[in-house]
């Protein structure tokens, strides 16, 4: 059956992640002259993918092995200790620690892949010329989960399986933080002296970019559940677009997160709509 797949399936989830999302899409059939009720179904079954991870793996759970970490240990004495220290504490050239609450706080309930591009092309500061090979890189990170105290495993952490090792906190996964770059989907819902408002929003998500949404993306946005959440939105005017005509779309949303007492907001980078209600 496998073969018999429409190839635009493919594209958007491969292998077994499209078999094990498809799984979890309850009364989702594929036949060949079915393709309009496959593209549903799949789309469906993609909106099931934001909340539900193809790997339920966390760092947890033992995420490399005690010999990596020891090369990665060596590889953080050459090319990291010089700023962060022989013992991560950080403090030279305003390198900040890697082993306190303060960093897990910055880089938790994301998988692994955000904190190695991190390493392999942000560090060390001061040119591409001195980067961190991948393979020292992946190694690093791994000497970094040992020294907060993550447990070993019996496999280690490799490029491939970055993405579907999620970082979480020891007591587990949290709300994301004040300042984190999110994505959400809601209702665009105008406010008073021309705010607007993202109502029945989504729990918001870590999102590796700002820019404006893909058409795959824009399937999965069109397919979720409304939320409970509401986010007043700022910064709105500096959006390319002026959002009244989105006024009542269902739109997803990118931008930083902004923890309040009185009301949690985003401060807008993109937004798109995704389907011209908000009923799902």
């Amino acid at each position: 059956m496998e073969k018999r797949h429409p190839k635009h399936a493919r594209k958007t989830v491969s292998g077994a992640g499209l078999s094990l999302i498809l799984a979890v899409a309850p009364g989702c059939k594929i036949r060949d002259q079915m393709r309009r009720e496959f593209n549903t179904c799949l789309f469906t079954a993609l909106a099931l993918a934001v909340s539900v991870p193809l790997s339920a793996k966390t760092v947890l759970e033992g995420a490399y092995t005690e010999l990596q970490a020891a090369r990665g240990q060596a590889a953080y004495s050459d090319h990291c200790a010089r700023c962060h220290a022989d013992n991560m504490n950080g403090g030279f050239n305003r390198a900040p620690s890697l082993i306190t609450s303060e960093f897990m706080e910055h880089w938790r309930d994301d998988n692994l892949e955000a904190l190695f591009i991190q390493i392999s092309q942000r560090m060390p500061p001061g040119g591409a010329r001195n980067r961190i090979p991948e393979s020292d890189s992946v190694d690093i990170l791994t000497a970094i989960l040992q020294a907060n105290d993550y447990p070993a495993g019996k496999e280690e952490l490799t490029l491939e399986s970055l993405k579907n090792v999620q970082l979480i906190g020891k007591d587990g996964p949290k709300p994301l933080p004040t300042n984190a770059l999110v994505a959400a989907t809601g209702c665009l819902s105008a406010g008073p002296n021309d705010s607007w408002t993202l109502t029945s929003a989504s729990e918001p998500v870590r999102t590796k970019t700002a820019d404006g949404a893909s058409p795959e993306e824009i399937a999965v946005a069109a397919a979720q559940r409304p939320g409970t959440q509401v986010f007043r939105l700022t910064n709105t005017d500096t959006l390319d677009r002026d959002p009244a005509p989105d006024k009542g779309h269902k739109v997803l949303v990118r931008g930083a997160l902004v923890r309040q007492a009185a009301a949690n907001r985003i401060s807008v980078v993109s937004l798109t709509s995704v389907a011209p209600g908000c009923t799902p």
